[in-house]
């Protein structure tokens, strides 16, 4: 059956096929990282693998047509493929083959469930997260044979979307402004974290907690921070990049998530790093890129050790208290999944892990780990030539520096939407006919 939500997005991706820009459709699902489409069973299909869903017709459809197939030799291209094929072979024979490993059972709601692991089973769970992988991987494919080179601006689309989404929802809360309740809540048997365990009340936004929202955030102040630092761009492109960092900046306070803030330190810390390098070597930066680094080497000297004292206080705070011990305790049983698999993991959807290296690590062990590494680190190297694709690759880097502290979903939208876009940047393929055959060039970033 489907829900309002899924309708709505059956909608727009229709639309969005009609006038062959079905990739907008795919960044608009962004704004619903909970929302189901579909329910079958009492179990939910979200929108994005919906959307996903039809993006893999799409490349079907191509590869029919014969005419944009992409060669095996593009950056991370045969890591992707490899990391699909190996994440649904060891989905499925890992629970047959290491069936006496204790795990965390994916589905358990207990919070210590850590303490008292079980055998691990092959269930729906694990063909439901082959697929999701498929659906993902088939995305990356999708947009990175994109006959036209695609806008970095769509991440940006997508990021606007979920933090307008989730700072109206905060209005809502304290001005009454109206919202539609369940309309993005609506996958079955989601924990839905509204307060911590003492009942304080604490803001999650579109997102099922409030750890997604502040990494979801902080990857938005990432990514229009560095088009805010951009050269050349326009005045009202500014005006709208620091409207949406303000609103990102609202919705990681209303949080209180101290994710947010080891993750914000990691990306400024490195993006800091990498801009007095690139400084120090003579590059040419923006004149606002150049002031914001002075800037930020001038809080370092200043206000460096209050900063540091006061986050180191926040995040010693949290420790002890039962959502870090659940995750600390999950990761570690986690290590040990490795470890008994002989570092060849249960498959994804085998075991409950708390953090995106746990899942790898847990769920495809170090041959997935690697191919999954390996593809992001060829995708990013080839597309950082290119000036326009330098905020999606810092936005990469934010939210898997946030998916490292906290966040098991592997399929996570921005994931994989960045992947596909620096993919397209990467391999662009262009057809042309030569001696009366279907050629392939790539062009490559400058």
């Amino acid at each position: 059956m489907f829900t309002p939500l899924g309708l709505a997005f059956v909608a727009v991706a229709a639309i969005a096929a009609l006038r062959r820009r079905y990739e907008v459709a795919l960044f608009a699902a962004m704004i619903a990282p909970i929302g189901s489409a579909l329910i079958v069973a009492g179990q939910g299909v979200l929108v994005f693998y919906l959307v996903c869903a039809g993006a893999c017709l799409g490349l079907l459809l191509r590869s029919v047509e014969g005419g944009t197939a992409i060669p095996h030799n593009e950056p991370g291209r045969r890591a992707l493929v490899f990391f699909a094929f190996w994440a649904c072979f060891i989905s499925i024979a890992g629970p047959v083959i290491f069936s006496g490993t204790l795990v965390i059972p994916p589905m358990s709601v207990n919070e210590l469930g850590y303490r008292r692991p079980q055998p691990v089973a092959l269930g729906l769970s694990n063909f439901v997260q082959a697929a999701y992988v498929v659906l993902v991987v088939g995305c990356v494919l999708y947009l990175g044979g994109a006959r036209k080179r695609l806008s970095p601006d769509l991440l940006g689309f997508g990021l606007a979307l979920v933090v307008g989404a989730s700072f109206y929802r905060l209005l809502n809360i304290h001005f009454g402004l109206p919202w539609p309740d369940g309309f993005f809540d609506t996958t079955p048997g989601a924990r839905l974290i509204d307060s911590d365990e003492s009942g304080n009340l604490r803001f999650r936004g579109v997102y099922s907690e409030p750890a997604g929202l502040a990494i979801g955030s902080v990857a938005a102040i990432t990514f229009f921070g560095m088009r805010l630092m951009a050269a050349g761009s326009s005045r009202r492109e500014r005006i709208i990049s620091c409207a949406l960092i303000a609103m990102a900046f609202a919705n990681i306070a209303s949080s209180t998530s101290t994710t947010a803030v080891i993750a914000g330190v990691l990306v400024g810390g490195l993006v800091l790093c990498v801009g007095l390098a690139r400084m120090l070597r003579g590059a040419k930066l923006s004149i606002p890129m150049a002031l914001i680094l002075l800037a930020g080497v001038a809080v370092l000297v200043i206000v460096g050790p209050t900063l540091a004292g006061r986050g180191w206080a926040e995040v010693s705070g949290r420790v002890g208290d039962l959502s870090t011990s659940t995750r600390l305790g999950g990761n570690l049983r986690a290590l040990h999944v490795f470890v008994d698999t002989f570092g060849l993991g249960v498959g994804l959807g085998g075991t409950q892990a708390f953090a995106i290296w746990a899942t790898l690590l847990a769920g495809v062990g170090l041959l997935g780990t690697a191919a999954f590494a390996l593809a992001v680190v060829q995708l990013v190297r080839a597309a950082l030539p290119d000036p326009e694709m330098r905020p999606v690759v810092w936005a990469l880097v934010a939210i898997l520096a946030g998916r490292m502290i906290s966040g098991s979903s592997l399929t996570d939208p921005l994931v994989w939407l960045s992947i596909g876009l620096l993919a397209n940047s990467s391999w662009r393929p262009r057809l042309e006919t030569r001696h009366g055959e279907t050629a392939l060039q790539v062009k490559v970033p400058s």
